[in-house]
C-alpha cells in the first residue's frame, strides 16, 4: 500500500536526532502513521500478521522504519500510532549521546553502559534501546515506546 504526499524530505529524515525515550526530532512515539506520511512523504506500508492482527512497517529508503501498533486489517489504518523506530545504513542521524551507525561498541558502552546479551547485541530495556553490531561497529539501532 502506498501513501503519498507532495513533500520530498529525504535529507531531513536522514539527519534526524534519535531521542531514545520519545522518538526522533520530528516524529514522537504515539504520533499517527498519517503524521509520518505528512512529514516524510510517500512510503510503502508492509503488514505482518501476528495472530488475527497485523503490525505495520513504514519503510523509508533512508534506512528508517516506523512500526505502528496492531490493527485488524491487512491495510494500515493511518490513525494507528507509532510504537517502534529502527535505523540502519544509510541513515546518518545520531542519538543525543552521539551514537550512530558506525559507532564502535566501546563508544556505545561509554554512552549507555555495558548490557551485552550476546556478543553482537546490546539491549537497554529501561531506555527501550536495542543495538546490533557487525565487525565491531553499530549496524542497527531500534528504539521502542516504553509504557510505564
Amino acid at each position: 500500500m502506498f501513501f503519498s504526499c507532495s513533500q520530498d524530505n529525504d535529507n531531513e529524515l536522514n539527519s534526524e536526532t534519535i531521542l531514545l525515550t520519545s522518538g526522533i526530532s520530528s516524529i514522537k512515539f504515539g504520533d499517527s502513521a498519517q503524521t509520518v506520511f505528512e512529514v516524510f512523504g510517500e512510503v510503502e506500508s508492509t503488514a505482518t500478521a501476528s495472530g488475527s492482527e497485523y503490525y505495520y512497517s513504514l519503510n523509508y529508503r533512508e534506512g528508517v522504519i516506523f512500526i505502528s501498533e496492531q490493527g485488524a486489517s491487512k491495510e494500515i489504518d493511518p490513525t494507528l500510532r507509532v510504537i517502534i523506530m529502527s535505523f540502519e545504513s544509510p541513515f546518518e542521524g545520531v542519538t543525543e549521546e552521539g551514537i550512530s551507525n558506525g559507532s564502535t561498541k566501546q563508544e556505545v558502552i561509554e554512552a549507555y553502559g555495558d548490557s551485552t546479551i550476546v556478543p553482537n547485541v546490546l539491549e537497554y530495556e529501561d531506555l527501550g534501546l536495542f543495538i546490533t553490531f557487525y565487525d565491531g561497529l553499530v549496524d542497527y539501532i531500534l528504539i521502542q515506546h516504553i509504557i510505564v
